[in-house]
């Protein structure tokens, strides 16, 4: 295995920790769990009325749909991008290629000023 896998684990397990926690409670929540409202029972009854409906069937299937379509165009379209970008060794590719590297370091710049300048939330 390899030792660099060890680096990013605990960021994947903090990462991994707080979507779970949010899916978990989530759902506790759907079923009528929420002690802040003084709501204590637990009860399948929304669910039921909620997959009876048919315009919900219908809309379910058509988000299914539309993200299943999407998907798959993002990924063809992606991996033509992907090949072009290695088969090409126009300067102009490459440039556009590190472009994302470069906007991201301009983002957190940009972040860190707002945050910490004379107007910001510090």
């Amino acid at each position: 295995m390899n030792k660099n896998v060890f680096f990013i684990l605990p960021a994947f397990i903090i990462a991994a920790g707080i979507t779970a926690y949010s899916i978990v409670n989530t759902f506790i929540e759907s079923l009528g769990y929420l002690p802040g409202l003084n709501l204590y029972g637990i009860s399948f009854d929304n669910y039921k009325a909620l997959f009876a409906d048919r315009y919900f069937a219908k809309s379910l299937a058509y988000s299914f749909y539309v993200a299943s379509v999407s998907t798959i165009l993002c990924l063809i379209m992606g991996l033509a991008l992907g090949y072009l970008i290695c088969r090409v060794t126009s300067p102009v590719i490459q440039t556009v290629y590190r472009m994302p590297f470069i906007l991201s370091y301009v983002a957190a710049g940009v972040i860190l000023f707002t945050t910490l300048g004379d107007h910001g939330v510090l």
